[in-house]
């Protein structure tokens, strides 16, 4: 089959893939839309979802097409050959230009039926090149050394010291050079899964830091004088004062990046060597996932799935910042989610958008609150009741109030653990009373590392290291455990680790549990009878994945020894 044969190409494509069994039908139309495949970018999104397997994808490809696949081995022994050629194109189009060790051409490309760039590439070329399959990970990890190596210069230094040189900043926040190098950090804030871009000044340098999979790594920055027109140039976008330096400041943009719709939230802040930037990602079409796919299992996942048959009442979600809680909450919609039932939800953003649900967002300049929007919602003959987190008094005397006049309220708290959400309820003025005729049952997670598949490597718990440090011991590993421990590839950019998965603990409201939040009880105590009722902590979870090579005992050590 050649790279013009139109058989794979659009719904087709889908269904072929769901044919070999690689993921299903429904959820892929769901990320790329009824009109299915037609460039690399929508192969590439259904990776990035997790809907299909990278490696088992390009192999299907590979087969489909009649070309050479290339895996990580391969690429090791090949050099990047795209100097002559234009990044922004090749990294666009997932192209990657290759010469092999005996100096022959070739072209990975991610999708080998995206025809038009393929034209265009082999146009160019002036000499003959085959055609090759790449899997989304390797690609990504080549196109990211490709970044590294082709930094954007610098520009001439810009004062702000008069209105004048403001403006000249200005003009410089839109000249090209800035431009691409906002838009290189974007895309390749967007490439690595980040959740969180960090941009600060230094002494004579910048510092670029991506938040990926919750830790921060630090990247290839731009030229120390390109700092502060880039600042600006995002400050522009943001609608922020680009004059202004001396305070914070909070704005917001929404842009296309590789063809996805993202919003970031930007904050500044001034620091002694100039203003420093932190961007959080927001990807507006962020695929759904069910309870399975973010690490909900066995007794859990049995548990959840008994909280949401209830008809009313609340189920809240809790765990710190950036833990999980609003995909949970998405996952626990999407189950529910059927046109006999009315759903409506208050959220701050909107993440996941749901077909079928109405969904609001917070808006404080209209005095559009989580409590404002919960009373009008009672008005509007709802089942179920989203409210993105219970964070002030009267927002968490309205979810009570919604939950014990027959609605279903699911929402978040910031608590530690399950048992501390009673405690973080009671703060914000619930009586006792009112928790156990509401609350039907707390669930608390937080997100470990997923082991990269590719280069994760088998090992034993030893001795030395329970006896080196006790918090192995505490958590539940014992001599002996057969576990899997990091490594690192290209494939996760030698991280070891590639993507998150979340550790639970449910607490449901038994006799004993229901006795002690009436009276008042501790977080110790109500956790010590929720135990005795049968309840598994977070840390039992993560032991579990480790044991099981999701992930690695020094990340559960990391992220649950201490609660």
């Amino acid at each position: 089959m050649n790279i013009h044969d139109p058989a794979l190409q659009g719904r087709a494509m889908l269904e072929a893939i769901a044919d070999a069994g690689l993921a299903g039908l429904g959820a892929m139309e769901r990320v790329v839309g009824a009109g299915g495949v037609t460039r690399a970018s929508d192969l590439h999104r259904l990776v990035d979802a997790q809907l299909v397997d990278a490696d088992a994808l390009a192999a299907f490809l590979a087969s489909c097409y009649g070309v050479r696949l290339l895996d990580g081995a391969a690429l090791e022994d090949m050099e990047i050959a795209a100097s002559d050629l234009s990044q922004r194109f090749l990294v666009d189009n997932w192209l990657l230009p290759l010469r092999g060790a005996d100096g022959t051409r070739l072209v990975g490309a991610l999708h080998p039926g995206d025809h038009e760039p393929l034209d265009a590439l082999f146009a160019v070329l002036d000499e003959h090149a085959e055609l090759c399959v790449v899997s989304a990970p390797d690609m990504e990890a080549r196109l990211e050394r490709l970044a590294d190596a082709q930094a954007p210069e610098g520009v001439a230094e810009a004062s702000l010291s008069s209105e004048e040189a403001i403006a000249d900043l200005r003009d410089m926040a839109s000249g090209a050079p800035v431009v691409m190098a906002v838009d290189d950090i974007f895309r390749r804030a967007v490439d690595l899964r980040a959740t969180d871009i960090h941009l600060e000044p230094m002494r004579g340098r910048l510092v670029l830091r991506f938040r990926i999979d919750g830790v921060l790594r630090v990247m290839t920055p731009p030229a120390a004088d390109m700092g502060e027109p880039i600042v600006s140039r995002v400050k522009v976008l943001a609608g922020l004062d680009i004059a202004e330096r001396r305070r914070p400041q909070d704005g917001g943009m929404r842009l296309k990046v590789r063809d996805r719709d993202i919003e970031m939230r930007v904050a500044t802040l001034p620091s002694i060597h100039g203003e420093t930037l932190v961007m959080r990602i927001l990807q507006r079409d962020g695929a759904l996932v069910d309870l399975g796919s973010i690490g909900l299992r066995g007794r859990d996942m049995e548990t959840l799935h008994r909280l949401l048959e209830h008809t009313h009442g609340m189920i809240v979600v809790a765990g710190p910042t950036g833990s999980g809680k609003t995909t949970t909450l998405a996952a626990a919609l999407s189950r529910l989610n059927d046109p006999g039932r009315k759903i409506v939800t208050i959220e701050d953003p909107v993440e996941y958008q749901i077909p079928g649900i109405v969904q609001s967002q917070v808006q404080p300049a209209i005095d559009l609150t989580f409590s404002s929007a919960i009373r009008a919602f009672v008005r509007q003959d709802p089942d179920i009741i989203l409210v993105g987190e219970v964070r002030d008094p009267e927002t968490a005397r309205a979810a009570v109030q919604a939950g014990l006049t027959g609605h279903l309220v699911l929402t978040t708290v910031h608590a530690n653990t399950a048992a501390a959400a009673f405690t973080r309820l009671r703060d914000l003025g619930i009586e006792n009373y009112l928790l156990v005729g509401a609350v039907r049952g707390v669930v608390a997670q937080r997100l470990v590392r997923r082991l990269c598949e590719h280069c994760k490597r088998p090992s034993t718990i030893a001795p030395d290291l329970l006896a080196g440090d006790p918090r192995y011991s505490a958590v539940g590993f014992r001599a002996g455990d057969q576990v899997f421990e990091a490594v690192g590839c290209a494939r996760c950019a030698d991280a070891g680790y590639r993507g998150r998965i979340a550790v639970f603990e449910i607490l449901t409201l038994g006799e004993e549990v229901v006795h002690l939040t009436s009276e008042g009880g501790d977080n110790a105590r109500i956790e010590a009878a929720a135990l005795r009722g049968g309840m598994t902590t977070m840390a039992d979870d993560a032991v579990g994945k480790a044991l099981d090579g999701l992930t690695s005992p020094s990340e559960v050590v990391r992220v649950t020894a201490l609660r």
